[in-house]
């Protein structure tokens, strides 16, 4: 399917394979280690790495608009539970930066893990999104070169 999307609509094929495996919870297939496939339908190795950082970016974009979605949800439905939500997150305000960076950059699991509940506790997208994005870009970096590394080492 990869292969069929790439060889017809080309970045955007790319683009959107990227955006549908961020947004898939349930099988977590790094959109990366389809590389090989996208270098062998003619892509280049930079364009297809800023081609998933967009898609992985606009699927965190769409997770954090349904966990402040859930906000509203959870802010009526159980004022007293979103209380305590938000007293957690100012707690641990300090450790936010270097957590979202960290779970982004080398978390086998997509970022709506961590993007819907950040989003429940009422951490704006603003101080997520350049940690967000500095670990998506070392995340998607560093597995489309290894994947294009290991396909060449191995076949």
């Amino acid at each position: 399917i990869a292969q069929a999307l790439v060889e017809r609509f080309g970045y955007i094929g790319i683009f959107l394979i990227a955006f549908f495996i961020g947004l898939n919870l349930f099988l977590p297939v790094p959109a990366a280690t389809f590389t090989p496939i996208f270098i062998s339908a003619g892509f280049s190795l930079p364009g297809i790495i800023i081609t998933l950082i967009l898609g992985a970016t606009l699927a965190d974009s769409i997770g954090y608009l349904i966990g402040v979605g859930g906000r509203h949800i959870t802010r009526h439905t159980s004022p007293a539970l979103q209380k305590k939500i938000e007293s957690f997150a100012l707690e641990r305000r300090a450790w936010l930066t270097p957590f979202v960076f960290l779970f982004s950059a080398f978390s086998p699991f997509p970022n709506e893990v961590i993007v819907i509940p950040l989003a429940l506790m009422g951490i704006r997208f603003r101080t997520i999104f350049i940690p967000l994005l500095l670990g998506t870009v070392l995340y998607e970096g560093v597995l489309a070169y290894g994947a294009t590394t290991a396909f060449h080492y191995f076949f």
